[in-house]
């Protein structure tokens, strides 16, 4: 007899990815300001996100992305991971990645923990690399701002 567990992630808002994307490389250039500004920090869009088998899933917010696409495997050349499913235990995994050459596609992580570990230092400690002390497995609370890309674009362009 064979046991399948799945995990079901949250609806993704495909709208509003294509929006990110499509403007990645002036949000990025608009970094600081980004993670500087909790209104802006705070946007969630959902779909991105860590949704492990067994463990706590983790949404993630823009500024959360932006700081593990410049400091994580998160991103690689050209392309942006941002929605990672899959088992801790096993490595198996499926992640949606979006590239400037192929757009949205789903491929498979060499390690499942590889992205997982800096994504919850992150929540829980404000850094991506374990400074030694030992980590709750708990994910707080964060909340999340009421803006979304539409509006962070429109912002950013008045400044």
């Amino acid at each position: 007899m064979t046991i399948k567990f799945f995990v079901r992630p949250p609806e993704a808002n495909n709208e509003a990815l294509e929006k990110l994307f499509a403007n990645i490389d002036f949000i990025e250039s608009n970094r600081e300001l980004i993670l500087s500004t909790p209104e802006f920090y705070g946007i969630r869009i959902s779909g991105t996100g860590i949704y492990p088998i067994y463990t706590a899933h983790l949404p993630l917010l823009l500024g959360d992305l932006l700081i593990l696409w410049q400091q994580t495997l998160w991103k690689t050349k050209d392309a942006y991971a941002f929605h990672i499913v899959g088992s801790p235990l096993s490595g198996s995994n499926s992640c949606r990645i979006w590239s400037k050459k192929k757009g949205f596609q789903y491929t498979h992580m060499p390690s499942m923990m590889a992205m997982m570990r800096p994504a919850f230092l992150l929540v829980q400690t404000g850094k991506t690399e374990r400074d030694g002390n030992t980590l709750s497995a708990e994910i707080p609370l964060r909340p999340s701002s009421t803006l979304t890309i539409d509006d962070l674009i429109t912002c950013l362009k008045e400044n």
